[in-house]
């Protein structure tokens, strides 16, 4: 795996907070795009990159649209009382 592909994994992950901001496709997509990053072929690892970015950009989205809403998001501490 290249280092831009391993920065975009990383970046999915990084950005993931269950369960506030996924969902079973997108955890789904995630995995996918974990294991083809590992392939040896540069096909499969180019398409591995392209699906964790999307996922992450949901992810990211998710998370911005709930502390929009006022909701309370994994990474924000619920207040007291």
């Amino acid at each position: 795996m290249d280092s831009e592909t391993r920065r975009i994994i990383r970046n999915m992950w990084r950005v993931r907070r269950f369960p506030i901001n996924t969902c079973p496709a997108s955890r789904h997509a995630a995995q996918i795009a974990a294991q083809m990053a590992r392939s040896k072929d540069q096909d499969a690892v180019d398409k591995a990159a392209s699906i964790a970015s999307v996922v992450a950009s949901l992810w990211k989205l998710r998370t911005k649209a709930q502390r929009e809403a006022g909701r309370p998001s994994a990474a924000q501490p619920r207040p007291a009382g």
